[in-house]
């Protein structure tokens, strides 16, 4: 019996052990969430309380990770402390930075 031309790989041999080592790679490149000042708080704040439209950058952290998107706020809901953007829905916990895009 001849295995071909198959790629020798030491640590994924096992399906199971290549999704295992994935998993364990995604969890150990987690961050733990930055603090924001309140003085970044407040400037957040008077972003959002003048906010007419323009484009923003937001930097938010979800799960581990800190993203930054370059979107417009559809709506900003005080009631239920989150941002509605274009593409998804965004608590206010999250935000770690906003922007406008230049």
């Amino acid at each position: 019996m001849s295995r071909g031309m198959k790629k020798f790989l030491p640590y994924a041999s096992l399906i199971e052990q290549g999704e295992f080592i994935k998993q364990m790679l995604y969890e150990k490149q987690k961050v733990s969430k930055p603090l924001v000042s309140y003085d970044e708080q407040e400037r957040i704040n008077m972003l959002l309380t003048n906010y007419h439209g323009e484009e923003v950058i937001i930097t938010y952290f979800k799960a581990g990770y800190i993203y930054q998107t370059t979107t417009y706020i559809k709506r900003i809901d005080p009631t239920f402390k989150e941002l509605t953007l274009t593409n998804f829905k965004l608590s206010f916990a999250d935000v770690i930075d906003i922007i406008y895009a230049e």
